[in-house]
């Protein structure tokens, strides 16, 4: 439950996030989930779209988003590290090692 609960609220703001600003109306596009764990316990969540990405310079860290800072907070009680990719879509890579 440690994990889970706050792997289901990162998963939720971060498509709720594409869900509201991925697609403008009349855009069509996928958002998709991935979960995968490795051997040595490593879990990497990865929540990507196909949307119109994210401005240049974006820094989620400078920005008064509280749905940003909700995933932050997220992965920093996980003990793990975000990547953002904005350019083309919008990637977040979550890892953390389950405990």
């Amino acid at each position: 439950m440690d994990t889970a609960i706050p792997c289901s609220l990162i998963i939720h703001e971060l498509v709720s996030n594409s869900l509201k600003y991925a697609f403008p109306v009349g855009r069509n596009g996928t958002i998709c989930i991935e979960i995968n764990q490795n051997q040595d316990r490593q879990v990497t969540l990865v929540v990507s779209d196909d949307g119109i990405g994210l401005p240049p310079n974006f820094n989620f860290q400078k920005i008064a988003s509280l749905g940003w800072q909700l995933v932050d907070a997220l992965t920093n009680q996980l003990s793990g590290n975000m990547n953002i990719q904005g350019d083309m879509g919008v990637k977040c890579q979550v890892k953390f090692t389950l405990i």
